[in-house]
Formats: C-alpha cells, structure tokens, sequence
C-alpha cells in the first residue's frame, strides 16, 4: 500500500481541494464550477498532485471521470484531511469573533496586580465577546472556588498536594524584607533572617496562606522576631512600613507596582523562602474552549516572567 504520509509537506491545499472536489463531482467541467476556475487550471492541478504522489489518481477520457484504486483510497484520507482542517478554522473564528461565553478565574490579588492586567488585555483584545469575571480571593479560598465549579480555574500557591486539583507550576516567588529606605537593614545586597531580630516587626496574619509557608520553612530555627503587630493584607504591611512604623516580609509579588520611594526591599537568606505560584484547574472536568484559551495565555504569558 501507497504510504502518503511521507508526502504530505509537498502537497498544497489549492491542489487537494480540486481532487476531492473533481472526484464527488465526477467531472472536471463541474468540478472547475464550483470552484470557479478554468478546466484547464483543474486539471494541471491534478496533474500537479499527481506527480508529487508519484500515481495516477483519475482514469478519465472524453467522457468519463473515474478513480483508480489508489485514488479511491486517497480520496477517502483527502475528505478527512479537508474536513478537519475546515473544522479547526471555522471553530478558531468562532471562538475569536463569535463565540459569546464567560470565564470566571479566581486569583490571589498579588498575582492580579503582577502580570493579570497584561494578560486580561491581550485576551479581550484578540477575543472581544466573552466576558471575564475575576475574584480576587485569598488562597484558602481558590481552590473551594475552583472545585466547587464556581470559577473554571485559579492562580494560587496552594494545591500542590490536593489530589482533585491539577497544579501547573507558573513562577517561583521569594519573600523579601521590606523597611524604610533610611532602614540600617535597607543598605545590605541581602539579608539573614536572624538579623531582623531586634526590630520591630508587623507580621502577616497566621491565618494567611503566605503565613503558613514562612512558618513552616522557619520551623526550628529558634527565630526570636519582635512582633508587635499582625495585619491581613500586604497593602496594609506596606503602608505601616512607609509610616516607620516598622520593618516587614512579603513576597515579592506582594508589592505595589507605584511602591514609594521610601520603601526598600532586600533579599531575605538563611533560609531563602519562596512561594510557588500556579494554575489550579479541577482534574475531571476539561476546560471549555473559551477558558482553555485564557488559561493558555496566562501560563504563557508568567513563563516570560521566570
């Protein structure tokens, strides 16, 4: 049997298109109709297409148009290669230019301010008609959101271990000291996490998922931080640091993109902590084309920012 495969980089689709339209229509004369171009185009087509197959497709005469045994066989793939090409475009346009759907995604506000913005623009500039709904939510919650169906996915760092959820690894977050630029700590390429014992310290909330990760990675390493005051949101920490009210940690993410002048950040060692950020998406149930798009930009869009 005709292996055509190894042939297939060399056929153009003008060429194809006239074969399965020349063999449903069992004539040139119709076939040149329908694609309105001349009988002598048509056939210098097949003929074109035949000799990149290196066989005769049509046993024709004056009056008769028939296949050959290999062109039955190779009419046959030609439709299914045409339909599925049809098929994809006409369910690309539809998605870009048609399709009116909604994607809700549920994100932690410090990746909304990082990189959603950029990311939410390309969208809706390449596929105007579908809506977006955000919800800004704290980690503990993303994922609720996205098992229970209320979101078609999330952008997290947590739900590496649950097993419902798919976690697609996106960027790698490390928590940052930051204090007031004129701050003894603020003039340092880096900074140990011991050093920031005796200084007054404003802490994230233990009921905040960034939280958990600094407590567990400083799990038994005797840190003796003067904490004074605890806050639930990064905006907050920041603001209490721009007063000089005292110094704070935060993932770098976590910063405000108009930060102040008067705010340093410096790298925190001994150990260095980190957060991994991510895509959670449930693991039965396939996103639909329009989320799937939105969901594919983004893990394209925060691999730039690796």
């Amino acid at each position: 049997m005709y292996d055509y495969r190894v042939m297939r980089i060399n056929i153009n689709l003008p060429d194809l298109d006239a074969f399965v339209t020349a063999s449903e229509r069992g004539s040139f004369r119709a076939a040149a109709e329908a694609l309105c171009i001349s009988q002598s185009a048509l056939g210098r087509r097949i003929e074109k297409l035949e000799g990149v197959l290196g066989v005769r497709l049509f046993d024709r005469d004056t009056r008769n148009l028939e296949l050959t045994v290999t062109g039955r066989e190779f009419a046959r793939k030609a439709r299914h290669v045409l339909g599925e090409l049809e098929g994809a475009l006409l369910t690309t346009q539809d998605i870009a230019q048609h399709l009116t759907s909604e994607v809700t995604i549920a994100c932690v506000p410090s990746a909304v301010g990082r990189f959603l913005p950029s990311v939410v623009k390309r969208y809706h500039d390449t596929y105007p008609n579908i809506r977006i709904q955000i919800r800004d939510e704290p980690s503990s919650e993303i994922l609720s959101t996205v098992t229970n169906g209320i979101a078609d996915f999330g952008v997290t760092y947590l739900g590496t271990q649950e097993p419902d959820i798919l976690f697609q690894p996106l960027v790698e977050d490390p928590f940052v000291l930051i204090c007031p630029r004129n701050h003894p700590l603020a003039f340092k390429r880096e900074v140990k996490w011991s050093e920031l014992e005796g200084y007054d310290y404003i802490a994230i909330a233990r009921t905040s998922g960034n939280r958990v990760i600094m407590d567990l990675a400083l799990f038994g390493t005797q840190l003796s931080l003067r904490q004074y005051c605890e806050v639930q949101h990064f905006s907050t920490l920041v603001q209490l640091v721009q007063a000089h009210a005292g110094i704070g940690v935060i993932p770098r993410m976590g910063l405000p993109s108009g930060i102040s002048r008067e705010i340093a950040t410096v790298p925190l060692v001994e150990p260095t902590i980190f957060r991994r950020l991510g895509l959670v998406k449930r693991r039965d149930r396939p996103l639909d084309a329009a989320a799937q798009l939105l969901y594919d930009l983004m893990a394209s869009t925060c691999s730039n920012l690796r």
